[in-house]
């Protein structure tokens, strides 16, 4: 074989092996900070509509509990009968 041949072959292989490389560290990176913000209980705002009971939210509330328990504030407002 030539040697352009040869070192065609050789500079392809290195830059697929560097292509590989920075895909391998692009992803070990990205797993890496994607569990600090999966980690991070960031606040989840729920409101109930004109017409809605204190027990709607309750089956969203339920799912998200059985993945990992999250704190629950309930507010409230109390009914004037308008």
């Amino acid at each position: 074989m030539p040697k352009k041949v040869i070192w065609g072959l050789i500079a392809s292989g290195l830059f697929l092996l560097l292509i590989v490389g920075l895909g391998l560290t692009t992803q070990i990176h990205h797993d890496k900070t994607s569990h600090v913000i999966t980690a991070q209980k960031r606040p989840l705002i729920m409101i109930a509509g004109s017409s809605s009971t204190r027990s709607d939210f309750d089956d969203i509330v339920r799912s998200l509990n059985e993945q990992q328990h999250h704190p629950l504030i309930t507010l409230t407002e109390p009914t004037t009968g308008i």
